[in-house]
């Protein structure tokens, strides 16, 4: 996968499927966000057992795929990024 998105977009994304994805659970599996891109969007989601929540933005999408990564993790990184576009590494 790779792609270029706004770093303030994907930083809002990340916050809001955040809180979803706390470290509360005995499922480690259940602390991880999704990275999937979806036509010229990026769908940033996550889910607990009880909730469920994603978010689309917009993105110019290189090659189309998917990941997923934990969660505090990809929260912190968004902010060491630097202001403006992200693209991701190949």
């Amino acid at each position: 996968m790779e792609l270029s998105v706004r770093q303030e977009n994907l930083a809002k994304a990340l916050s809001a499927v955040g809180r979803v994805a706390t470290g509360r659970t005995e499922l480690p599996i259940l602390h991880n966000i999704l990275l999937r891109t979806d036509g010229s969007r990026l769908l940033v989601a996550a889910m607990n057992m009880e909730l469920a929540s994603q978010q689309y933005i917009g993105a110019k999408i290189t090659h189309p795929g998917g990941d997923y990564g934990a969660g505090p993790v990809g929260d912190g990184f968004c902010y060491q990024c630097a202001q403006g576009a992200y693209d991701t590494p190949c």
